[in-house]
């Protein structure tokens, strides 16, 4: 009887278990992925194409570079154990031409650049206004050697040697006493009130002062004439308005001056040189710039190797300045060329000595100087 619950209550046990209800699985939503695609696109490289330089037909065959600054061929060569950069001048000769030639290698015989002829920083600045500006440049044609003796040329800074003299006068040694700027300026002044060139005999000072006063008799009205013409003529300098004809062409001092020494060979069978009495000249104006050719002939070229020091100095002094002389002093085509040479220039650009004050003055530096060629 027992038995019999047991297995009553083991069913009820199994049929209540079966009656509980199995667990529902909750589904989860899965998220969609749109996918997008990204396409990217092909890039074609830009080739950046460099125009190919036209040759210029101008260019010597053994330049090998160029003056960015002045647009002119150079080509430097190993000389003495040293780099001489030479600048091709575009300048032919003689027969140059028909044999093909159109210019030239140059040296320049300047140490530190070019020289400003009218720089008178020590005293003229209240006499001329300014300051003012005429750079001369001197070279040598490629294989000319005459000149090595001398070496090349500077201006020395003789500012501390005027200071000296200060106590000599106010303003310390007159204009006058500054040798070759002032008579420089003082000349393109005669030019530019038309008193130069001259075919009177009378000295130049004479006909200034005749100029403004007439008879020598001092006048308001010739000293208002004076400063403003004098005047105009500071102006004229400053704006680089001051011109001198020279042939056909008008010369700028304010663009400067330009000496190119050559060899007799290349002067003499040139026609446009003209003989002096012991160089060869030519005197011409190149985009507003003065620009001289000189050859020598064999006795001055002896002067310049063999003389005394002081002789080769002022020999080479007299040769560089008297083209601009006679470009400010003169007329083109040079008059009786053979038998006239000025030399007022170059005689000034030594040691200036004198005196102001009943009290002497010596300057220990020139206006033009020699560094020892090397």
């Amino acid at each position: 009887m027992k038995r019999i619950s047991y297995i009553f209550l083991l069913s009820v046990f199994l049929t209540s278990c079966a009656a509980v209800a199995a667990p529902t699985a909750t589904a989860t939503p899965q998220a969609t992925f749109t996918v997008t695609p990204t396409f990217t696109p092909t890039i074609t490289p830009t080739i950046t194409l460099t125009p190919t330089e036209t040759p210029d037909p101008n260019r010597p065959d053994d330049a090998t570079g160029k003056d960015l600054a002045t647009g002119e061929y150079t080509k430097s060569v190993e000389e003495n154990g040293k780099t001489t950069v030479y600048v091709w001048k575009p300048y032919p000769f003689g027969d140059d031409v028909k044999n093909g030639i159109t210019g030239h290698w140059f040296k320049s015989r300047m140490e530190n650049g070019p020289i400003n002829l009218i720089t008178y920083g020590e005293t003229c600045k209240d006499s001329w206004g300014g300051p003012y500006t005429l750079n001369m440049s001197v070279y040598a044609v490629e294989g000319l050697t005459d000149l090595d003796w001398l070496g090349n040329i500077y201006q020395p800074d003789r500012q501390a040697e005027w200071d000296k003299y200060n106590d000599l006068t106010e303003g310390g040694i007159g204009c006058t006493s500054i040798p070759l700027p002032n008579r420089i300026m003082y000349d393109l002044f005669l030019r530019y009130i038309n008193l130069l060139p001259s075919d009177s005999s009378q000295n130049k000072y004479l006909r200034l002062n005749d100029y403004y006063y007439p008879g020598g008799a001092v006048t308001a009205e010739g000293a208002q004439l004076y400063a403003d013409t004098h005047d105009a003529f500071k102006k004229a300098m400053t704006d680089g308005e001051m011109t001198i004809k020279i042939g056909d062409n008008l010369w700028f001092p304010v663009k400067g001056y330009e000496v190119y020494w050559i060899t007799e060979s290349m002067a003499i069978n040139d026609p446009s040189m003209e003989a002096l009495r012991d160089n060869y000249l030519k005197v011409m104006v190149d985009d507003g710039k003065l620009i001289a050719f000189i050859a020598v002939t064999k006795f001055r070229r002896n002067n310049l190797i063999y003389g005394k020091e002081i002789y080769r100095e002022l020999t080479f002094n007299q040769l560089i300045l008297n083209p601009l002389e006679l470009a400010i002093t003169n007329t083109f085509p040079i008059k009786d060329s053979i038998y006239f040479t000025p030399y007022d220039y170059y005689g000034r650009t030594g040691i200036p000595s004198g005196t102001v004050n009943d009290q002497y003055f010596y300057i220990n530096l020139p206006f033009i100087a020699f560094a020892p060629y090397e």
